[in-house]
């Protein structure tokens, strides 16, 4: 049987601070990230950046 849960895929996101919070759908799916400078981001299976959203405070949790 093949352990399907040994590795992990990192992604590079200009913030310019640092990230709060990370949720993601699936392994396969979308990812949300909040950072320490009151912006969440929407990334891709691939960690390619799709949207960013200014929020009114730190983005200490996210959540799909």
């Amino acid at each position: 049987m093949i352990d399907t849960y040994t590795s992990i895929q990192t992604a590079t996101i200009l913030c310019r601070s640092g990230i709060a919070a990370v949720a993601a759908l699936s392994r396969w799916g979308p990812v949300v990230a909040g950072t320490l400078g009151k912006t969440v981001v929407g990334l891709d299976s691939q960690g390619q950046q799709h949207w960013q959203v200014k929020v009114g405070n730190q983005a200490w949790r996210v959540g799909l």
